[in-house]
């Protein structure tokens, strides 16, 4: 019978096998998260801690408390604001935590202000239109 738990390394915690991503690491989904943050050089665990504080413990664009199943995501400017260049992020570039749909939304539209505004008169557009038949029917 398979084991219910597995040994995180870096935490050097025993925890339940749903805490770990199947196959794709020896660490814990968390331990995987700050591990993975700070390879790339972005924020410590405990600054996104301060983060999601900050933001009252909420998605940055869609205000959910909850993350998604990969839990939150480290949004950040994929123009490289700062300069550091399109195919890297620093702090600086930084802008928020998401939930993982809103993440794979500004990841989709590419950051592309154009395409989100469009999106954005789209969806606005259609709900005048449905307030219009509903008017029409009553």
């Amino acid at each position: 019978m398979p084991s219910k738990t597995r040994w995180c390394p870096r935490c050097k915690t025993d925890k339940p096998t749903a805490d770990f991503y199947a196959g794709r690491t020896p660490y814990c989904k968390s331990c995987w998260a700050s591990y993975q943050s700070q390879r790339r050089g972005f924020l410590s665990t405990e600054d996104r801690e301060q983060l999601l504080a900050d933001q009252g413990g909420v998605c940055a664009i869609c205000g959910t408390d909850y993350p998604g199943p990969k839990g939150w995501q480290l949004d950040h400017d994929h123009h490289g604001a700062c300069g550091c260049g399109p195919k890297k992020a620093c702090n600086r570039c930084v802008r928020g935590l998401t939930c993982l749909a809103c993440n794979l939304m500004l990841g989709h539209a590419k950051d592309s202000t154009t395409t989100l505004a469009a999106a954005w008169l789209y969806v606005i557009d259609h709900a005048v239109r449905r307030a219009k038949m509903k008017g029409d029917k009553g």
